[in-house]
């Protein structure tokens, strides 16, 4: 009986042995994730740039699971939120709206590791093929915008949510002090979509690039932006 509960214990834990997480570090203490819960496919390519362009691809079982959290969430019950995020550990959605109400209760660290276990989710559905970590290159006063992935944002819902979660991550690291983190976050954000840039990250940027005293980059990026992505 012991060692069956060890074994219960265990395939209970999140196990990452295929890729190396980027976004965030999970807790060992975090359930599985089913791989098939939540995808990522390539929709299109751009024309002009030949930049992948992907979207988040939901399955069957998170569509009823979608249909569940509208019923819920028009009880405007957070308690009934909460009961809902307990039995859907992983629940984009749902841990958004969990931090942004912890926030509002200046209760920003609980916040924040609601939101890391929201891009945890995010990050496991990934395309191998989706490249949204800088590629090597020896041209290191290129911005290397050209060689990243892209994300569709109006095809999928969640795609908006991704990017929701990301900017919401952005400014609770910079409310910790994290300017670093947070300027890191703003290339991801800004690298998906650079040319529409529809989430304000370049009102954002150069906030971070200055206190975290990158002062190389914000030049670069002055000066290599419109050339990039135009």
């Amino acid at each position: 009986m012991i060692l069956l509960q060890e074994k219960l214990k265990q395939r209970n834990r999140v196990v990452v042995v295929s890729k190396k997480q980027v976004l965030c570090s999970p807790d060992p203490k975090w359930p599985r994730i089913d791989p098939s819960f939540l995808t990522m496919k390539q929709v299109s390519s751009d024309p002009k740039t030949g930049c992948k362009i992907f979207s988040f691809v939901k399955s069957p079982e998170y569509q009823s699971l979608q249909k569940e959290f509208a019923r819920v969430q028009a009880t405007c019950d957070i308690q009934a939120l909460a009961d809902f995020l307990r039995a859907n550990f992983y629940h984009h959605e749902s841990l958004i709206f969990i931090a942004d109400y912890l926030r509002l209760q200046g209760k920003f660290s609980d916040a924040a590791g609601f939101l890391e276990r929201c891009l945890f989710a995010f990050e496991q559905a990934f395309s191998f093929d989706f490249q949204f970590v800088p590629a090597s290159t020896s041209q290191e006063d290129k911005l290397n915008f050209r060689l990243q992935s892209r994300i569709d944002w109006e095809r999928e819902p969640l795609n908006k949510v991704f990017a929701e979660c990301l900017i919401k991550h952005i400014d609770l690291m910079g409310r910790k002090g994290c300017k670093r983190t947070g300027l890191e976050f703003c290339k991801l954000l800004l690298s998906l979509d650079p040319l529409q840039d529809p989430y304000g990250v370049l009102l954002r940027i150069d906030y971070y690039a200055i206190r975290a005293k990158e002062y190389k980059y914000l030049r670069k990026l002055i000066k290599q932006l419109p050339f990039e992505v135009h």
